[in-house]
């Protein structure tokens, strides 16, 4: 992807995300490529079915780095069932399914629709 342009009223990003259960933490993060410490994450709970799952990296994951709008994130990571360990979802293999994943503000990037 391109860098992302975040900025003080431009910090939010959708992905249309299917989950075969409810429950889940989805976790959205974004990185400068090649530097994993220039970082900022956020979650949303899933429902089962499609959704579009609206992330806010103004308000980030506990325990992880804030969003610095002076840094070029330029990398785009989804972890799905993050907490599946912590007893909200069954541990054994779940599908998951990534639709567009779009940058909400004006002139943004937006990651091509998977075939």
């Amino acid at each position: 992807i391109g860098t992302l342009p975040f900025s003080s009223t431009a910090t939010t990003m959708t992905v249309l995300f299917y989950s075969p259960v409810a429950g889940p933490s989805i976790k959205l993060k974004v990185e400068t490529a090649g530097v994993p410490t220039i970082s900022v994450e956020t979650d949303q709970p899933a429902v089962t079915g499609w959704q579009t799952l609206t992330f806010d990296f103004a308000a980030q994951s506990p325990g992880t780095s804030p969003l610095n709008t002076a840094n070029t994130y330029n990398k785009v990571t989804i972890f799905p069932a993050f907490n599946c360990g912590g007893g909200t979802v069954p541990t054994t293999d779940l599908t998951f399914y990534v639709g567009p994943v779009t940058f909400v503000g004006a002139g943004a990037p937006s990651a091509p629709p998977l075939p």
